[in-house]
């Protein structure tokens, strides 16, 4: 898609879902799961790793494995800065976008990062391997909302009219790309 027709169309306007080809492709420079480990352990030495276990933050664990296998959901503020596949995506994205970059989560199977919320930037979320479950409801409960008005997030509660609202249900599978609304 052009990038006038997505800024057009999409950015700050609409969802857009983007399947993938089906084979790795485009993905070829972003980190694979046997890239993983490498990933987290240079997100864990800069202090970029974020361990939440039933949504909440911990450090309990002795290596990012095991909070995975514990059922923790893994996460990378800035993974930019601990690849170069994802630098590189960021610094394209750079051309059309003035302020790009990554954040990964490794969740495993059955859980989820973080409840229902509202974030505060647009959001492009690529599924690099596996599979996820979406839900993502049509309105946001605050229209690009300010740090201080994330509801989901924290402690703020997510209005209960958001709730009255049907959900588009969908799964993103490996190289998805999906921008919710």
């Amino acid at each position: 898609m052009p990038p006038a027709a997505f800024f057009s169309q999409h950015w700050e306007v609409a969802p857009l879902l983007c399947r993938s080809s089906g084979s790795r492709g485009a993905l070829d420079a972003m980190p694979t799961w046997e890239d993983l480990l490498s990933v987290l352990d240079t997100a864990a030495s800069t202090g970029s790793l974020i361990v939440l276990k039933d949504q909440h933050p911990t450090q309990e664990h002795e290596s990012a494995a095991a909070a995975y296998l514990d059922g923790s959901s893994l996460i990378v503020n800035h993974a930019e800065r601990c690849s170069a596949g994802v630098y590189a995506l960021c610094a394209a994205l750079r051309r059309d976008v003035p302020h790009a970059f990554a954040n990964m989560y490794l969740t495993p199977p059955h859980a989820r990062a973080v409840d229902a919320h509202a974030d505060d930037r647009d959001v492009l979320v690529l599924q690099l391997e596996g599979s996820k479950r979406w839900r993502v409801w049509p309105d946001p409960p605050v229209v690009r909302p300010g740090a201080h008005e994330q509801v989901g997030k924290a402690e703020l509660p997510v209005p209960a009219a958001v709730w009255a609202a049907t959900p588009q249900e969908l799964t993103l599978a490996r190289g998805d790309v999906r921008r919710p609304p």
